[in-house]
Order: structure tokens, then C-alpha cells, then sequence
């Protein structure tokens, strides 16, 4: 993952300070990962939903040619439940398990959905899938054990 050689916080801060529209934003941000997910961040806790999720988007795009971080795709999941988008959430966490396949809490992630959902088969693949990964988690097996009990 490239780092960014000053501070992010601090850049942040000077563009949320000036109200920056996000059409500057897009042309003024560098094309680093890491920029797009801090101003994402920052919409968000200023309650600016719409904006965030733009921003957590183009983290992900801009990551594909890097080492992506799973917490792109896990805050984008969080907002898109916090605003009711079920099948956008579903759709970023499938995303997520694409771009890392060996990353377990996007498959217990994955399993909770469905065992919300009451697809209790899947909800076992998926807890299958993620113990295979982290088979020293307990927690993950109580997930499994109890999704089998349905």
C-alpha cells in the first residue's frame, strides 16, 4: 500500500475547513486509496451519507492497483446498512470477498446476513468458509453450530 508522505488528518482538516464541493474534491484528491477513504470518513461523521459513500467507492476503485484495505469495503457495508440499502451492502460485501478471498470476517459478515435473511444453508457455507480460513475461532464455529440448529 503506497503511504502517503504527509499527513492525511491534516489535509483533511484544510478541506473540510474551506466547504470544498465534491466536484473539487474529485479533481483536487491524488488518486491514493487512502485520501478518498479519510474524506469518506469525515462525510460520514459530518452526516453528509450520499458524499461518504462516493468517497468510500472511489477508495475501493483507487485500491485495486494496491493493497486494499478490508476497512474500504467494511465502511461502505456499515453505511449502506445504516441507510437501509440491504441489497447495496450485500453486493459491497460479495465485493470485498472478491478482492480478498482470504479475509474471514467478510465471509462471518457474509453468513450473518444470510442468517438474518433465514437462508440458513448458505449462512453455513459461508461460516464453513470462514472457519476453513480462522479454524482456531471459536466464535465463528458458535456461529456455525447455531446456524446448523435452524
Amino acid at each position: 500500500m503506497e503511504k502517503i508522505p504527509w499527513s492525511i488528518k491534516k489535509i483533511v482538516n484544510f478541506i473540510f475547513a474551506r466547504r470544498f464541493t465534491v466536484a473539487e474534491l474529485e479533481m483536487i484528491l491524488p488518486p491514493l486509496p487512502e485520501a478518498w477513504y479519510e474524506v469518506g470518513s469525515r462525510m460520514e461523521q459530518n452526516g453528509r451519507l450520499e458524499e461518504a459513500e462516493i468517497f468510500y467507492r472511489a477508495a475501493i476503485d483507487f485500491g485495486e492497483n494496491s493493497e486494499i484495505n478490508p476497512s474500504y469495503f467494511r465502511s461502505l457495508y456499515q453505511l449502506n446498512l445504516r441507510q437501509d440499502k440491504q441489497q447495496d451492502a450485500l453486493e459491497t460485501l460479495r465485493l470485498g470477498i472478491s478482492y480478498l478471498p482470504d479475509y474471514s470476517p467478510f465471509r462471518v459478515e457474509l453468513g450473518d446476513y444470510y442468517l438474518r435473511q433465514k437462508i440458513y444453508y448458505r449462512a453455513e457455507q459461508e461460516y464453513i468458509r470462514a472457519l476453513q480460513l480462522d479454524p482456531n475461532n471459536r466464535r465463528i464455529l458458535r456461529k456455525l453450530e447455531q446456524a446448523q440448529q435452524r
